[in-house]
């Protein structure tokens, strides 16, 4: 069933979940930017699309209630100007906007995931390893690159894409290997929606971190995973990894 449709101008969502739709009419210019958000009926969301003219698709959007509302003057004095309609609507639009940028990873995206990796392993784990032969010798963007291109590896990847990939997940089975947001994307929603969606559509039940990177162990327990009081080392390392297992509470919130 389809779940997203597009005009020149607007993007309609129809989130299963909840069985609400929603649409966005976004205008740019030289001038600045406007966007409109809107509730919209299962009725209005199966006829967009079907208007020869895409203003009419815009029009029939208009007639539902209006959720969240930005105008920007680009070269003006004004702007911007936010308001927010309804609460609810409005956050639920974002969640389900979110689970539509994730998706499978592409070759195309290596280099992309590569600088990802590279940059902010090297932000929060040079401080624990200080090993400077790892962080500016063994990982390099080529060789990281290379190394995620193997179909084992790549066919497990989720990246987070709404134009540009601003995050990725990889899970094995009921594990989830690795989690990592761009630095410059962090604290947007990105992670939240990457492990939210890993939760709902894949039997993940547990992770290991780094001890010390309690800012990824206080992320992880907001999303139901809490140490397991096990532990083991980083391999090559005298750092410890500590286990985190999806509580009882959290995966029956799966269902």
């Amino acid at each position: 069933m389809e779940t997203k449709k597009q005009g020149n101008c607007w993007t309609a969502y129809f989130d299963p979940e909840t069985g609400r739709c929603f649409a966005e009419i976004i205008y740019t210019s030289r001038e600045g930017r406007e966007q409109y958000n809107y509730e919209i009926t299962r009725e209005v969301f199966d006829r967009l699309g079907g208007f020869a003219d895409d203003v009419e698709n815009e029009r029939l959007i208009k007639t539902a209630k209006m959720t969240y509302s930005f105008e920007n003057t680009m070269y003006g004095t004004l702007g911007p100007e936010r308001t927010v309609w309804d609460e609810d609507a409005n956050e639920t639009m974002a969640q389900a906007v979110k689970k539509h940028n994730i998706r499978k990873a592409r070759k195309d995206d290596l280099s992309r995931i590569a600088e990802i990796l590279v940059f902010v392993k090297r932000m929060k784990y040079r401080p624990i390893f200080q090993d400077d032969s790892y962080s500016f010798g063994e990982l390099q963007v080529l060789r990281v690159a290379e190394k995620y291109g193997k179909p084992e590896i790549l066919d497990n990847i989720l990246v987070y894409d709404d134009g540009i990939v601003k995050g990725m997940i990889r899970i094995g089975g009921n594990e989830i290997v690795e989690l990592y947001v761009d630095y410059f994307f962090q604290n947007q929603g990105v992670g939240a929606a990457l492990i939210e969606y890993a939760k709902q559509n894949y039997p993940v039940t547990y992770l290991w971190a780094l001890e010390k990177n309690t800012d990824a162990i206080r992320f992880y327990a907001k999303h139901g995973f809490l140490a397991a009081n096990e532990k083991k080392f980083e391999e090559g390392t005298a750092e410890y990894l500590v286990r985190l297992e999806l509580s009882r509470s959290a995966e029956e919130g799966k269902r």
